[in-house]
């Protein structure tokens, strides 16, 4: 049987050069909850030998549950990481999302993904002139912001967007950058989606007027730097944009903690003292993806007399929090299994503030803090700073 994305990826031979060590099992939050072998990327490899090369046991079919299983994961990278053969498991799981995409066998939510991109340019089927709904409490301050020509850009993104329980990642930030005296901008209704479901899911294909259209408005406000708050949009942005652009952005891209590391260093942030003991749980797209791990530590521990600890597993080695590659989305229980794991880990460090540089998995870890009833608080990198400025 052929699979025509793993050709035009030019990936067949990262199936055959699997040795099948199982190394990856050690480290897999799907399999780790799972426990199937065909939960495994392991197990997905083999699958995809059996098609491509079909041997004597009974032939395989890409069907429905073929599909479910290949999402059935997090593209959380750490298979990558560990692999003894450094097979890139991020980019072939991406192109056998593509395939199942390109046949027709999606979860049937990624659908109302696509509608809801299609018409009102956000994940959320919301009316995308309601983008600033985050802003409610300062509509003012940000109505002078929206759509004027700076230098610095703030891409709140979808989900801190729309999902009010994340209001305050968007809020935490404004607050910050009026602290360092920043001149900067918000496309409000004119930002769209940064695409990066799409690219995730296996639709990048769809995702050419979204990228083109985003880079052209900002371009057009004379802006020099990007700032993200979304892990997801800043790899969308990073990795992705150029891919598909085949040129330069235009604009340098920062994800928050790159950009608060830099306030810190320029000695633009006044912070004071936060009581608790927090630890940092490294998102996936901006770590093992994106490589940025030493920003964020950076910044918590420049807040005076911060007790810092870290969580069992960090950086590279950082476990998935569960909520990424459209898990939460397309097998909810199965994110918030693994949100629940990340509890353990900081309850047994001693912390009682968790925080992140994602607002995906925010959302997935808060959950699991509810659904606990755990004595451990939620908070994005920008809402530990905010706090510590006083704001």
């Amino acid at each position: 049987m052929e699979l025509i994305e793993l050709k035009k990826h030019k990936m067949e031979d990262e199936i055959y050069i699997c040795a099948q060590c199982g190394f990856c099992h050690e480290v897999c939050p799907i399999y780790e909850e799972i426990g199937w072998e065909s939960a495994s990327p392991r197990g997905k490899i083999y699958w995809l030998k059996h098609i491509l090369k079909p041997g004597p046991l009974p032939v395989i079919e890409i069907d429905k549950e073929f599909a479910n299983r290949f999402f059935q994961c997090t593209i959380c990278g750490h298979c990558s990481e560990v692999c003894q053969t450094k097979i890139n498991t991020p980019e072939l799981w991406k192109a056998i999302r593509t395939e199942i995409y390109q046949r027709g066998l999606w979860p049937d939510v990624l659908n109302e993904l696509i509608e809801a991109l299609k018409k009102e340019k956000n994940v959320y089927s919301m009316p995308n002139d309601e983008r600033t709904i985050w802003a409610m409490d300062i509509e003012e301050e940000i109505r002078t912001k929206v759509r004027k020509k700076a230098k610095v850009a703030y891409f709140v993104g979808c989900i801190s967007s729309f999902m009010g329980r994340l209001a305050d990642i968007p809020l935490s930030t404004v607050r910050i950058m009026e602290h360092a005296g920043i001149n900067f901008t918000v496309l409000g209704s004119e930002e769209w989606c940064c695409g990066n479901p799409l690219f995730l899911a296996g639709a990048s294909s769809l995702a050419e007027e979204i990228v083109r259209y985003n880079v052209a408005t900002l371009c057009k406000l004379g802006v020099e730097t990007l700032i993200t708050t979304c892990s997801g949009c800043y790899r969308a942005w990073k990795q992705e944009y150029p891919e598909i652009l085949k040129e330069d952005l235009g604009f340098e891209v920062l994800h928050v903690s790159q950009f608060l590391a830099k306030l810190v260093d320029e000695g633009k942030l006044k912070l004071r003292s936060i009581d608790g003991v927090v630890t940092y749980h490294d998102p996936c797209e901006i770590g093992r993806h994106c490589n940025i791990y030493e920003e964020p530590r950076k910044v918590l521990e420049n807040i005076p007399k911060i007790k810092f600890v870290e969580l069992p597993k960090t950086k590279k080695d950082c476990k998935c929090c569960g909520g990424g590659g459209m898990l939460k989305a397309t097998n909810p229980e199965l994110a918030a299994k693994i949100a629940s794991r990340k509890i353990d880990e900081t309850t047994e460090v001693g912390a009682n503030i968790l925080t992140s540089g994602c607002p995906a998995c925010k959302l997935n870890l808060m959950d699991a803090i509810f659904e606990r009833e755990a004595t451990v608080e939620m908070l994005d990198i920008t809402e530990v700073v905010a706090r510590a400025l006083g704001s």
